[in-house]
């Protein structure tokens, strides 16, 4: 069980491209105790936060009318309730939120999710979360050193991480 953020962040630079996504989620739920961690991504019109999952993914998360949205908006965390939403960012560029349950009692500090989270925005030089549209289409990819690790076509198409 991961009992501080360097575990999580070990865990997330050492997992294998095509296992980051839900090597980060088990290592932040492990070490904070809760499940609820999810990776948001922005859509290309800016207007939704995509749930980056497993294949499935969720319902998307309007940005004008939700906490998420604040986040993303603003560059800074936003907490309600027992959620706290932490901008993704890429060399400047937003990119998505990371949203995390925390469980009372919780010893992890907002610096040390924020670390998490700038982690896993960009885990080693050269990884990026890419917007791109081909096509006239909008697509999420994810990219580690070049390595398509998801691609999500938001109406339809394909993408390759350049």
């Amino acid at each position: 069980m991961p009992e501080d953020r360097s575990t999580v962040q070990n865990a997330i630079w050492g997992a294998h491209p095509a296992r980051l996504v839900p090597a980060a989620r088990e290592a932040i739920e492990s070490w904070l105790g809760a499940e609820g961690a999810e990776i948001l991504l922005i859509d290309y019109h800016q207007s939704h936060l995509i749930p980056f999952a497993d294949g499935g993914g969720g319902v998307p998360v309007p940005v004008g009318s939700h906490s998420a949205g604040r986040a993303y908006a603003s560059g800074r965390p936003v907490e309600e309730d027992d959620h706290l939403y932490l901008p993704l960012i890429v060399y400047g560029e937003r990119t998505g939120v990371l949203a995390v349950r925390l469980p009372a009692g919780s010893t992890a500090s907002q610096e040390d999710l924020e670390a998490v989270a700038a982690s896993l925005a960009a885990p080693r030089p050269g990884d990026a979360i890419v917007l791109t549209k081909p096509l006239g289409t909008g697509v999420l990819a994810f990219c580690r050193g070049g390595e398509s690790i998801h691609e999500r076509s938001c109406h339809a198409g394909r993408s390759r991480c350049r």
